[in-house]
């Protein structure tokens, strides 16, 4: 499956790197960087942490959840890094997605946005409703 053409760019790899480099590296960042394969571990992480939390093992699952991880004298439970640090990231990645589509993708052209700009809209709507 190959690259998208956006994103080759920065994963090639010089001859004159090192053989860790090129063995281990760049195939790493094109598995990162296929959508299909990540949207498939991330579905396989999400189905295992259903079975999880409702096994007879629940409780193990819960644990981790509330385990605490510091972090340069930030101490907080794992559920608190994951909705504070790790949903900012995935939102500000999120934006910079649709800015991409807005400046040079499909949502460039008026009519082509509509949709889903009025989809939007309509969401927020209701949600205040």
């Amino acid at each position: 499956m190959p690259i998208p053409p956006r994103t080759y760019g920065a994963l090639q790899v010089r001859l004159r790197e090192s053989l860790v480099t090129r063995a281990f590296v760049l195939p790493i960042q094109r598995f990162i960087h296929i959508q299909g394969i990540s949207s498939i571990a991330l579905l396989a992480a999400a189905v295992i942490a259903l079975l999880w939390a409702n096994s007879p093992w629940h409780d193990s699952y819960h644990h981790v959840w509330e385990m605490e991880l510091t972090l340069s004298r930030l101490r907080l439970p794992v559920h608190e890094w994951i909705n504070d640090a790790l949903m900012a990231i995935f939102f500000f990645l999120v934006g910079m997605e649709i800015k991409h589509e807005i400046v040079h993708g499909e949502l460039a052209d008026v009519r082509r946005a509509a949709l889903p700009v009025f989809g939007a809209l309509g969401g927020i709507a209701v949600q205040f409703v």
